[in-house]
């Protein structure tokens, strides 16, 4: 039991603490006229706490002064104690709208339907809209209470509720926006640690609700069980004063400390805007970066190898820019010239880290970028020649006649490189014939790994598509144009795919738009037809590979125990 002083001292402290907040917070009202245009709604995230931070302190300092005057049943004390619970609802439902809005503006822009940036306006519009539904509500509910008609348990009920409902909507609304715009890059790195404050500000208010709500419940049930009305006796209770104590520290307090600190606010006063970029050159054995002019690239090229640099390979028909061969120290190379229509300092420093991730794998048989050159809006990729091109031209455009012997070996080669892909934790999504070149052997080289924010911005920005008729299932029925999280079945798919254009010869669903393909292979399930083919137990084994259950499909390490037992049976 607390005595009547401790209980006076217990409010005193918390009294001017929540002085000191709504101190800070007019400041920081203050400051947000420094607010630039898209944010100037989230002042009112400010203006709703300072309110609710003044009710809180004066209801504080009234319980100081008139403590043993106070009457549980008097509306007018009701209303003190309750009324910042309602105004911070209105506080939390508007950083719901500052959550969205920053997912919005720290995300690249798309030129196409899948980026959603109207969805999450016409969303920040509707959170509004909620907004203010809520404070007429509140507002109707408080006036019924004082014309008689509503008593003070049914607004202690739906402000509970509300602590719940409101939690589990912006939680879900938060878990929903941000898987689904998972797969957009960020304008800038420093877009993205603004989004990561946002949501973790959002997380930290979904737990004090949930807490208070919970907290709430109890001291309500604990002054329904008292004997007494008057509220210096209800709170001399030592569980009633500890729970009041924690309640208001740990679901409130602790949520204004980070909408009031720097880390926060200095978000509203951002632009998002695209960072500039400078020229660099990423070398395999040097990964610093190191300036070079792209004319420079070019005359050495046109000089050493006698050919412009707009001389494209005919068969290397990859959709990721031109793909050009040329000569770079008397040693023959492919550069991958690809023009953007804008660029940024973070897809910049994640092209940096992609190539050096890919390189790190170590992996034979793969093809990695030993050189990147950025000049203004063209990157130049920079990867071994191999003068056999791709399996695509060497099954579609030479047309060349292989045994069953070598068609196996090339399918072996290919499964074990995507074997040693998979082991270190990676997954390729997009594996066609055109990616995969072949040395003078006829050893398969898998190209295209990797690259996976350039792929995604370039999606976003330039129409670029990296789904084809090779995709699983799975990749085709998503809607965007952008492989962005593959698995090993879809490359299981995939390699299934390319193994019947090996032994058909024959390129799958010719001509298919995108559209075409999900309606085909997803929608109608169909597959490419297997007839009279020999052997059987590949026949079998790319049926497998073509499993509608992507758990079912096998992993690159049985294909390539079944394919070596093929292989020897013709020995």
């Amino acid at each position: 039991m607390y005595d009547s002083a401790e209980v006076f001292l217990v409010f005193f402290v918390l009294a001017l603490t929540y002085t000191c907040f709504m101190a800070y917070n007019a400041l920081r009202l203050f400051q947000s006229r420094k607010f630039v245009k898209h944010w100037r709604y989230a002042k009112l995230i400010y203006s709703f706490q300072f309110i609710q931070l003044f009710l809180r302190s004066l209801s504080f300092w009234f319980v100081c002064a008139y403590s043993n005057d106070i009457n549980s049943d008097d509306k007018f004390a009701f209303t003190t104690f309750s009324l910042p619970d309602s105004v911070i609802i209105a506080s939390f439902i508007t950083l719901f709208w500052v959550m969205i809005t920053c997912t919005r503006h720290s995300r690249i822009d798309s030129e196409c339907n899948s980026c959603g940036g109207d969805k999450l306006a016409n969303a920040g519009f509707i959170t509004l809209i909620v907004l203010i539904i809520w404070l007429l509500l509140e507002f109707m509910l408080y006036g019924l209470l004082y014309l008689d008609v509503l008593s003070k348990d049914a607004i202690g009920l739906q402000q509970i509720i509300f602590c719940f409902l409101s939690s589990a909507i912006v939680g879900s609304g938060l878990i929903a926006v941000q898987v689904k715009y998972s797969g957009l890059p960020f304008k800038t790195e420093q877009a993205g640690k603004y989004l990561k404050t946002v949501v973790f500000v959002t997380i930290v208010w979904i737990s004090g609700r949930i807490l208070h709500g919970t907290f709430y419940f109890i001291s309500v049930r604990n002054i329904n069980e008292s004997d007494t009305s008057n509220f210096t006796e209800i709170v001399e209770d030592t569980g009633t004063i500890i729970l009041i104590i924690i309640d208001l520290l740990v679901t409130e307090i602790m949520c204004y400390f980070f909408i009031l600190d720097y880390s926060f606010f200095r978000i509203f006063s951002s632009d998002f805007i695209d960072e500039p970029i400078s020229n660099n050159l990423i070398l395999k054995d040097d990964v610093s970066m190191h300036s070079i002019p792209t004319n420079e690239l070019k005359d050495r090229i046109d000089h050493e190898f006698g050919t412009n640099i707009n001389s494209i390979l005919s068969d290397l028909k990859g959709r990721l820019g031109e793909l050009i061969i040329t000569k770079i120290n008397n040693s023959e190379v492919v550069v991958r010239k690809i023009t953007l229509n804008r660029f940024n300092k973070y897809v910049l420093e994640n092209l940096k880290t992609d190539i050096e991730d890919i390189q790190k794998l170590q992996i034979p048989n793969l093809c990695v970028y030993s050189g990147c050159n950025i000049m203004n809006n063209d990157i130049e990729l920079i990867m071994p020649y191999y003068p056999m091109g791709s399996l695509y031209n060497l099954l579609h455009v030479r047309q060349s006649d292989l045994s069953l012997s070598k068609k196996l070996e090339i399918s072996i080669g290919l499964a074990e490189t995507l074997s040693e892909i998979h082991s270190k934790k990676k997954a390729h999504g997009h594996l066609t014939s055109y990616n995969v070149f072949l040395t003078n052997q006829l050893e398969p080289i898998i190209t295209d790994l990797g690259l996976e924010h350039l792929k995604k911005y370039l999606g976003l920005t330039g129409g670029y598509c990296n789904k084809s008729a090779w995709s699983s299932p799975e990749i085709l029925k998503d809607p965007s144009n952008v492989v962005t999280k593959p698995i090993i079945s879809d490359d299981a798919y995939s390699f299934g795919m390319i193994m019947w254009e090996i032994f058909y010869n024959t390129e799958p669903f010719p001509g298919f738009t995108l559209t075409k393909l999900r309606e085909t292979v997803v929608e109608q399930g169909f597959r490419p037809g297997i007839n009279d083919f020999h052997p059987i137990e590949v026949a079998e084994l790319i049926k497998s590979c073509w499993n509608k259950d992507p758990s079912n499909r096998p992993d690159f390490d049985l294909i390539v125990k079944s394919l070596r037992v093929t292989l020897r049976t013709l020995d």
